[in-house]
């Protein structure tokens, strides 16, 4: 890099590139990297080392690490949305706001909430969960939808944004008129309930591969897509995950794609 000086108060600056040409390799195609990635971008935390070791040594003995449905990426990926931590953490945050706001939450809030209900231990994260149930009753917008009603127009209102309707809505409503149930557990039922976990259960795993690849909100063509896919294959996850695993904006994040 070379300065010269030109006319009194101005100063150009000359920037010669020594550098080499970019690397075609990409460190994501690396399966130490790879596997810790998946960690940090779906479960919010640094890899154990006896999970992180038992993933790594899936993938170098895997006999096609592109294409075996035992043991290739698509695997292992798909692997982390479908884990108890991932349920209890980042599809717990997904499934509240489709059940109550009949919407996913933005990149910010599904980052934000899932860090509050994020800890080392399950005792703390049940604590969390229940912390953050009451607090989220208590949002603005939250209210604004709800506030007004009536315990029975409030169960119905849930039952018709969520899709779902439990077997219990009477005694839900008896019980929020006894005071026996607050309006956050009854929601909190309703999200935990096994119908609206199935309900809600396809459209939670296409946003989670938004939040996890590609750090943003799906843009709703390319969501409704995907999610037609599963819809129509349910079974078929890999076509998905590998849309999202090889595509460029996900690999543009570590290197050349």
């Amino acid at each position: 890099t070379n300065t010269a000086l030109g006319a009194q108060g101005t100063a150009t600056l000359v920037i010669t590139d020594n550098d080499a040409a970019p690397s075609a390799s990409n460190p994501v195609d690396g399966n130490e990297f790879f596997v810790r990635q998946q960690y940090l971008d779906f479960l919010n935390r640094e890899p154990e080392q006896g999970g992180f070791d038992a993933w790594v040594n899936l993938l170098r003995n895997c006999s096609d690490v592109n294409n075996n449905p035992a043991c290739d990426r698509l695997t292992v990926s798909s692997a982390f949305f479908l884990s108890p931590e991932f349920q209890l953490k980042g599809y717990f945050v997904i499934r509240f706001y489709l059940a109550s706001l009949g919407r996913l939450p933005n990149y910010h809030e599904f980052i934000s909430d899932s860090q509050r209900i994020n800890a080392p231990t399950g005792a703390e994260v049940v604590a969390n969960q229940t912390a953050y149930t009451n607090e989220f009753v208590q949002r603005a917008d939250f209210r604004a939808t709800y506030d007004a009603l009536s315990n029975t127009a409030y169960v119905d209102r849930l039952f018709q944004t969520s899709g779902v309707t439990l077997a219990n809505r009477a005694q839900l409503i008896a019980d929020l008129d006894s005071g026996a149930r607050t309006r956050a557990q009854v929601l909190r039922e309703l999200v935990e309930s096994q119908q609206f976990f199935q309900a809600a259960f396809n459209r939670g795993f296409v946003a989670s591969q938004y939040y996890g690849y590609l750090r943003r909100e799906p843009e709703p063509a390319g969501f409704q897509a995907w999610l037609n896919l599963l819809n129509a294959n349910p079974n078929d996850f890999r076509t998905m995950v590998n849309g999202f695993v090889n595509s460029i904006e996900y690999r543009s994040r570590f290197g050349q794609p």
